[in-house]
Order: structure tokens, then C-alpha cells, then sequence
């Protein structure tokens, strides 16, 4: 730092404190600007360094979001087969329960119709005695209560299973 003046004296006591006041306060000048130039470049790197972060974090919202997404379009396809599968459990249930009687009442229908076939034909032949008419006709009788118990027995099933859903 220099002073100039008109002719070359010596500086006086106070021209020196000037002087160097002037160069400290000029230091403070350069070392705020310094400062300053620092302060604005970490400032720029963290925000390029958040704004980096926050594309991260974007990205792996978005890529969670597609995964809940897929997940819940799993879980209703799992719950869809699941529902599918009970379904099919109920009616192989259902059709095993009604198979039973309705098997029993087609057996007991043909052999009533046996029977009846057989009092024809004793009737025809000229066979057909009172003991073995009414031998037949409790036989008869007995075959047609059974059909008729045995379906029963499978109006009461469907009714049921009309209670679990009553669009059936």
C-alpha cells in the first residue's frame, strides 16, 4: 500500500495508522470476498447435491409406487384364485352331499319300477297271488318312501346352500 504526496516527506504517525488501517480493512475486503465466493459455491454444491438426492428419492418413489401397485394387483388376483378355490371346495362339497341321496332315490325309483313291471307281468300271466300282490306293493312302497325321503333329504341340501347364496 502507498501514499503519494505532492513532495516526498516521511510519513507521520498518523499517516502510518491510516496506512495501515487501510490495509487491514482492505485484508477484511479480500478475505469477506474469499468467504463470500466459498460460501456461494458450497451453497451451489449442496443444492446440485439435493437436488441429486431428491431425483434419487423420487425415483425410488416411483419405483416403490409401481411395486404397491403390482403387489396390489397380486394380492386381488391371489384373493380372486383363493375365492375361486373355496367356491370349487363348496360345490365338489355340495355335489357330494347331494350325489348320495339323489343316487339313492334313482335306485329306489328303478326298483320300483322293476317291481311294477314284475306286477304286470304277474298280472298278465295269470301269476299274481294276493300274498305276492301285496308282497309287491310294500316292496313298491317301501322304494317310493325312500326316493321320496332320499329327495327330500336333497330339497333340504339345496335349501341350505340357497341360504349361503339366495341368487341360486
Amino acid at each position: 500500500f502507498a501514499m503519494y504526496y505532492a513532495t516526498p516527506k516521511i510519513p507521520t504517525q498518523d499517516d502510518l495508522k491510516f496506512i495501515e488501517s487501510s490495509a487491514h480493512l482492505a485484508a477484511i475486503v479480500f478475505d469477506n470476498n474469499l468467504a463470500r465466493k466459498n460460501l456461494l459455491d458450497a451453497n451451489e454444491q449442496l443444492s446440485k447435491t439435493v437436488d441429486e438426492r431428491n431425483g434419487q428419492l423420487e425415483q425410488a418413489n416411483l419405483e416403490l409406487s409401481g411395486y404397491l401397485k403390482q403387489l396390489a394387483i397380486d394380492n386381488k388376483l391371489q384373493v380372486n384364485v383363493e375365492k375361486a378355490q373355496t367356491t370349487k371346495m363348496l360345490l365338489m362339497g355340495f355335489a357330494h352331499e347331494i350325489k348320495t341321496p339323489v343316487g339313492i332315490s334313482l335306485t329306489a325309483t328303478s326298483y320300483a319300477n322293476e317291481k311294477i313291471t314284475s306286477f304286470i307281468e304277474d298280472i298278465n300271466s295269470g301269476k299274481l297271488t294276493k300274498l305276492g300282490a301285496l308282497e309287491k306293493l310294500r316292496g313298491l312302497s317301501d322304494s317310493v318312501t325312500l326316493s321320496y325321503d332320499n329327495l327330500v333329504r336333497t330339497a333340504a341340501l339345496i335349501s341350505k346352500f340357497k341360504e349361503i347364496d339366495p341368487s341360486f
